[in-house]
């Protein structure tokens, strides 16, 4: 099983870098680890805006919001959220909770 270290802390995924225990709780060291493997240089105030509203959606519902609910509750257009990683929307941000998306049911809202 592969493991990425960053800042002493280990993280165990599988073969297509997603965490094999998915997150409680944010981990800025793993929010960094899947920024740098897709292809994103820096933590922008709205990628930041993006990554606060997949959490707090997640925590009232247990699910990943569509990209219109991210579009809608963050104010970006679906176009710029798009452009903000390399990955799908949906198999971006189930990563950034340790999610594999296949396993992520999506919420409309």
């Amino acid at each position: 099983m592969p493991i990425i270290e960053r800042n002493e802390k280990r993280f165990e995924v599988d073969d297509d870098g997603f965490l094999r225990v998915a997150l409680e709780k944010r981990d800025p060291d793993w929010e960094r680890c899947v920024m740098v493997s897709t292809g994103i240089d820096e933590l922008t105030p709205e990628l930041q805006r993006v990554l606060d509203e997949i959490w707090a959606h997640y925590k009232r519902t247990g699910l990943i919001p569509i990209i219109q609910v991210l579009a809608k509750n963050t104010g970006l257009s679906l176009v710029r959220i798009s452009k903000l990683s390399l990955m799908s929307p949906k198999n971006w941000a189930s990563k950034m909770l340790g999610l594999r998306a296949i396993d992520c049911k999506t919420s409309h809202g």
